[in-house]
């Protein structure tokens, strides 16, 4: 059937609905839908759709969307590597959206029952939000207060950060040395704080050099004094650097003793985001849910190709499957047969897949078994087949695949045969 389905298009209309998802995970989901077999299914499944257009229609601004996909961090964590504060900070924000999305729904108890049915049933992660949230600012800076020895190590380092600064401003202000600096700025070089000395001067302002200029005229030096200093604001720097390191795996554990709750809000959250990029794909082709019988029939009212726009699609209105099981459509060339048989074939599978279908309300649509289709020029350099053999290769496999309970679409049966030849 997969092969029918490309001869459809059937793939194409997945990409126009993967456009609107927010995430790999929804995208994935998107790609991977296929036709369902059984109606109780497929009936759930437009629903799901119906209630999202709806809620759109309703509340445009409700954001669904932002959260992130953290399957890889959350392994990650599970496996003892440290987040980073950026990885953590997605989870943050993802966590605080399962808690909009939960309350979202309480607040709107019955109105979207499917679609509450998956936001409430997501985990109570404010406990881990909060402790996120001390720890990281919204732009994933770690704060001062994220602890107290943090807070207190970070006031030391501004205390000697300024006393290093001040002695280099005074010393770069005292007239016995203005005459050796290139210019009068502190910069930084191997996070030390230097001044920018004349090169024949360097005997006279004695410290380490760090670092000097392309071209070798000015030399960057921390002065003797200041040494010590500096090594002070290093040995901070380190104390800080391993606070920072600990919080970060204290958090780091904290997803990992939620690992499995998380890894169901992600799924519960990619299916929203699946639900809600079918109901906007409704919106946008301005389609409806399709009555879905269980008999091998349709019919299709005003129906259009879903990957036409609106101007450039003729509507069609077509039955099949009560009075007659067979149809022949037939016309002049370009006359628009084969999107004809394209847009059944896809209003079928795409109702079937439990997505809204570009047609007037009172369609109904059957549950067919399967839907076979040979459609377009197949011809095939690699194995050797003409246009004609190709469509001989692809009836034989529709017809020992098909039964009663198939749609089948063909499409100029005998195209590319020679008519001198026969």
């Amino acid at each position: 059937m997969e092969r029918s389905l490309l001869r459809l298009e059937y793939n194409k209309v997945l990409e126009k609905i993967a456009s609107f998802v927010a995430s790999q995970l929804g995208r994935e989901k998107v790609l991977s839908l296929r036709p369902y077999p059984d109606l109780a299914t497929i009936l759930k499944e437009q629903a799901q759709t119906t209630e999202g257009k709806e809620l759109r229609r309703k509340e445009p601004g409700a954001d669904f969307q932002s959260w992130f996909d953290l399957r890889e961090e959350i392994v990650k964590a599970t496996r003892g590597v440290t987040l980073t504060p950026a990885e953590l900070l997605l989870i943050g924000k993802t966590l605080a959206t399962c808690r909009q999305i939960k309350i979202f729904f309480v607040k709107r108890k019955g109105q979207y029952p499917l679609l509450e049915q998956q936001g409430t049933s997501l985990g109570d992660f404010t406990a881990l939000e909060r402790k996120i949230t001390a720890v990281l600012s919204p732009s994933g800076e770690i704060m001062d207060q994220a602890s107290p020895e943090l807070a207190k190590i970070r006031r030391q380092l501004v205390n000697v950060k300024q006393q290093i600064k001040e002695r280099l401003e005074r010393m770069l202000r005292a007239p016995a040395y203005l005459k050796y600096f290139q210019d009068l700025i502190i910069t930084v070089r191997d996070e030390r704080y230097v001044v920018p000395v004349k090169q024949e001067c360097r005997h006279q302002v004695p410290g380490i050099i760090h670092d000097q200029s392309a071209s070798g005229a000015t030399l960057y030096i921390e002065p003797m004094e200041l040494i010590e200093p500096g090594n002070e604001m290093r040995r901070l720097q380190a104390r800080e650097a391993k606070e920072i390191n600990r919080l970060l795996y204290v958090l780091t554990q904290a997803v990992a003793e939620r690992q499995a709750e998380l890894n169901q809000a992600i799924t519960i959250l990619s299916q929203l985001d699946f639900i809600m990029a079918k109901a906007i794909y409704s919106q946008t082709i301005n389609a409806f849910a399709p009555e879905i019988i269980p008999e091998y029939y349709l019919d299709i009212k005003q129906g259009r190709h879903p990957l036409l726009s609106s101007k450039k699609a003729v509507p069609i209105s077509v039955k099949l499957g009560q009075e007659y099981d067979t149809l022949i459509i037939t016309g002049p060339n370009a006359g628009g047969k084969t999107v004809a048989l394209k847009t059944i074939g896809l209003t079928v599978l795409m109702a079937q897949a439990g997505l809204h279908v570009p047609a007037e309300e009172g369609t109904k649509i059957g549950l067919f078994e399967t839907v076979l289709a040979d459609i377009g020029d197949e011809q095939s350099i690699e194995q050797s087949l003409s246009t004609f053999s190709a469509h001989l290769f692809n009836l034989k496999e529709i017809l020992n695949r098909s039964n009663s309970g198939s749609l089948v679409l063909l499409d100029e049966l005998g195209m590319g045969t020679d008519p001198v030849e026969g």
